[in-house]
C-alpha cells in the first residue's frame, strides 16, 4: 500500500530533521578511541618531555604515564594532547576545557620501554582546528 505523498514528505523531513540533529554529535570527535578530560594540574614536573602548537603544548611524563596539556591561547578552544601507542595498538586524547593558561592532566597507563607518538592540538567541539606534528616519546 503506497503512502499518500503529504504523508511522505512530512515523514522524510521529520528523519531528515532528525539525522541533521544527530549528525555533529556522531560525525566529529576527538582524535582516538581513548578519550580524557583534563583535570585541574600544575603542570609537570621532573623528567617529561613537550610539543607545542600555536593554541596547544602537550607534555608527556613516563615516570607515571602523565600527559599534562596546556591551553595557550585566549580563543575558545580546546588545547588536546593526542597520542598513540605501539603502532596504534591504543589511541586516545586528553583534552584540556579549563581555559586559556591552565594546565590538565591525564593519568593512563601504558607497559614500559614503548613507544608513544605525541602531538599537541587544538579542537573546537570535537573538530581539528589546528593539528601539530607528532614526535616520540617513552613509557
Amino acid at each position: 500500500m503506497r503512502m499518500p505523498r503529504r504523508k511522505s514528505l512530512a515523514l522524510a523531513a521529520v528523519v531528515g530533521a532528525t539525522l541533521t540533529l544527530m549528525t555533529p554529535s556522531a560525525a566529529f570527535a576527538y582524535y582516538g578511541d581513548e578519550l580524557n578530560y583534563a583535570v585541574a594540574s600544575s603542570g609537570p614536573t621532573g623528567d617529561y618531555t613537550c610539543t607545542s602548537v600555536t593554541g596547544a603544548k602537550a607534555c608527556f611524563k613516563p615516570n607515571g604515564d602523565d600527559f599534562f596539556v596546556q591551553d595557550t591561547r585566549e580563543d575558545g578552544h580546546a588545547a588536546a594532547a593526542d597520542w598513540l601507542y605501539s603502532n596504534y595498538a591504543r589511541t586516545g586524547a586528553c583534552v584540556n576545557t579549563l581555559g586559556s593558561g591552565k594546565w590538565g592532566l591525564c593519568n593512563k597507563d601504558f607497559p614500559e620501554g614503548q613507544e608513544i607518538r605525541l602531538a599537541a592540538s587544538v579542537y573546537e567541539q570535537g573538530r581539528y582546528v589546528v593539528a601539530g606534528s607528532l614526535i616520540s616519546v617513552y613509557a
